[in-house]
């Protein structure tokens, strides 16, 4: 019963965090084109690219749910969620513009300096929520709660 509740949680986060990670990559597109030319705007608002987009942001949100498995140590949390984003950067700017680049060759460069420039920004963004998610060394340690005495019920009298 607890596997099924988990893997229950697990596809609800894995839902949630796709929808919003989606909306927050295409709102920026759409705000950007928006203030294009219909030409150049038509190449980004295509159909496809926002399968391309929608994939990205299933394996985004793939590694943000797998990280909350508390089942899974620390280490391997990270490493799958680390993996989850780039790997599906890598997938997404191979996807949507290395392809269209002509030679392999050329591909592989923008594919790679593009991975390493988003790696690099994954984990600024992971130090920098490590660091301000931690508590202050200058507070004091809070006293623990004092036991809450039950009442106890007072017997009623007898009827005779």
């Amino acid at each position: 019963m607890v596997i099924i509740m988990n893997s229950k949680k697990l596809f609800k986060d894995f839902l949630s965090f796709t929808t919003a990670y989606y909306t927050a990559i295409t709102i920026p597109v759409l705000l950007i084109a928006s203030g294009m030319s219909d030409d150049s705007a038509i190449q980004i608002i295509e159909i496809g690219q926002f399968f391309k987009i929608l994939l990205f942001s299933a394996m985004m949100a793939l590694g943000s749910a797998l990280y909350r498995v508390e089942t899974i140590p620390k280490a391997g949390r990270r490493l799958i969620h680390a993996s989850c984003y780039v790997g599906g950067f890598l997938l997404f700017f191979i996807l949507a513009f290395a392809i269209g680049l002509g030679s392999v060759g050329s591909a592989f460069v923008a594919s790679v300096v593009a991975t390493v420039c988003f790696a690099i920004i994954y984990v600024t963004a992971v130090l920098l929520s490590a660091f301000f998610r931690k508590k202050p060394q200058g507070t004091a340690p809070v006293a623990p709660k004092a036991e809450v005495k039950k009442r106890e019920k007072k017997k009623k009298a007898e009827y005779h």
